[in-house]
């Protein structure tokens, strides 16, 4: 027979097998080199990036941090103009060898210019986040239920349309035809952070407030043409952001003056300095 000693140990064992998550992509990525890597370049720039499930900020940094998987959605939408895998697959940013490498396989240690870039996208991401929330828990900004459910379900677009105002305002590939629009050629560089003025927060909240407008009429059209059948099916995949969205924004800037008013208006938020600057600082 086994003692209560015994007993207890195997208790113990099965209790924490029982609790255990289910292993996923990103778990058998948290011992990479290049993610142990990158977590200790943001560790130094003042930024903690959770990359084991548990291990959580320590106090000096706890203002500014991110998961890895937050951070891979993140840049897959900016950078890589993919916003539907962003939302609907994230699994993928880990598993599949093609999307992680654009990602985080990107010789960030030998490239400052790059982490000044994710530095600032990190710090676009909170405001972002802090924005969406405060429109949800107060709608200040007096959305209706549509364009809150587009709010809800969209920020992984509205930051893909951010980074294409940054190419648009910085006449980068990919400014003129969605052709251009992924992240092979992506222009890196400081934008957020040299952006003079004080009303950064008010800027971006305006920017998402017109765009949310603008996705709920697309949205709508898609809709009433039995397109789709709900807002989280509308940006569920790439193909639709790109066509109907992205596609939208880059001809409008061309030929709308109201929507040229409106890149300009939020361009300066997104203008980028040259590598030449970044190395001087």
């Amino acid at each position: 027979m086994k003692s209560n000693d015994d007993r207890d140990f195997f208790n113990n064992i099965a209790e924490a097998t029982n609790s255990q998550k289910a292993i996923q992509p990103k778990d058998l990525k948290a011992n990479a080199p290049e993610m142990i890597q990158l977590q200790r370049i943001l560790y130094d720039e003042g930024i903690f990036m959770e990359i084991k499930r548990g291990i959580t900020a320590p106090r000096s940094h706890s203002n500014s941090k991110i998961k890895n998987e937050e951070f891979a959605q993140l840049f897959y939408s900016f950078v890589n103009q993919r916003p539907g895998t962003a939302r609907s697959s994230k699994k993928s940013l880990f598993s599949n060898n093609s999307h992680y490498k654009s990602i985080f396989k990107l010789n960030y240690s030998n490239d400052q210019v790059k982490v000044e870039f994710i530095k600032d996208l990190i710090n676009l991401n909170q405001r972002v986040n802090y924005i969406i929330q405060n429109i949800k828990e107060h709608n200040s900004v007096g959305l209706s239920t549509e364009e809150m459910t587009i709010l809800v379900n969209g920020k992984y677009s509205l930051i893909a349309i951010m980074g294409v105002i940054s190419r648009i305002v910085n006449n980068d590939p990919g400014a003129k035809s969605i052709e251009d629009l992924h992240g092979d050629d992506f222009k890196f560089g400081t934008f957020i952070s040299d952006y003079e003025n004080d009303d950064i927060d008010d800027k971006l909240k305006d920017l998402i407030v017109e765009f949310v407008e603008i996705l709920a009429t697309s949205y709508e059209r898609e809709f009433s043409f039995g397109n789709v059948t709900s807002p989280s099916n509308f940006f569920k995949t790439d193909k639709k952001y790109l066509e109907k969205i992205a596609d939208k924004v880059i001809k409008d800037q061309r030929v709308s003056r109201k929507h040229n008013e409106l890149i300009s208006a939020y361009g300066p938020l997104f203008k980028r300095v040259s590598s030449r600057d970044i190395d001087k600082k």
